[in-house]
């Protein structure tokens, strides 16, 4: 197996199970009225879905970034490519409504490319093969057939926490 091909499938097995795990927080929480119709949005459930969410600390695998650096993530409809070399992080943040941020593997699972965010769409686009995907790193269309990893991410103050499962 060339080194390429070692590499891609260590991070297959690192990530794989992750994006399954992860609660897209930022998305509209649902509710079934009685079970007579189709689900609805629950009032109020959206604007605080992301501002009440804790983080813990680097022990417990949280990563601080400075939004000093990611000045582009003040914004809603702000986005970048966010890298902490030392904490093997390398994801797609994007500040998708007020205090709310998804952060999603930065690197498509099929053919590794770098994946950018399309706000017209509002979905992680990989522009090699046109594969997409949704907030929560499911595969919306292939090529791809494998997730990207999604992380928890949670702002406080002038600090983005991500968290990064140990």
């Amino acid at each position: 197996m060339s080194r390429v091909g070692s590499r891609r499938s260590a991070l297959r097995q690192l990530f794989g199970g992750l994006a399954a795990a992860v609660v897209a927080a930022c998305r509209p929480r649902l509710s079934v009225d009685s079970g007579m119709g189709p689900a609805a949005e629950s009032q109020g459930d959206t604007a605080s879905a992301c501002a009440d969410l804790p983080h813990g600390d680097a022990d417990e695998g949280w990563v601080a970034v400075s939004l000093a650096q990611h000045p582009e993530l003040e914004g809603v409809g702000g986005q970048a490519a966010v890298d902490v070399d030392d904490a093997l992080l390398h994801v797609l943040v994007v500040h998708e409504q007020p205090d709310c941020y998804i952060a999603v593997w930065r690197v498509c699972t099929h053919g590794a490319c770098e994946v950018t965010w399309d706000t017209t769409e509002a979905n992680v686009f990989c522009p090699c093969h046109e594969s997409r995907f949704d907030i929560d790193g499911t595969v919306l269309q292939g090529p791809a057939t494998e997730p990207l990893a999604a992380f928890e991410a949670v702002r406080d103050g002038d600090t983005l926490w991500i968290h990064r499962p140990l």
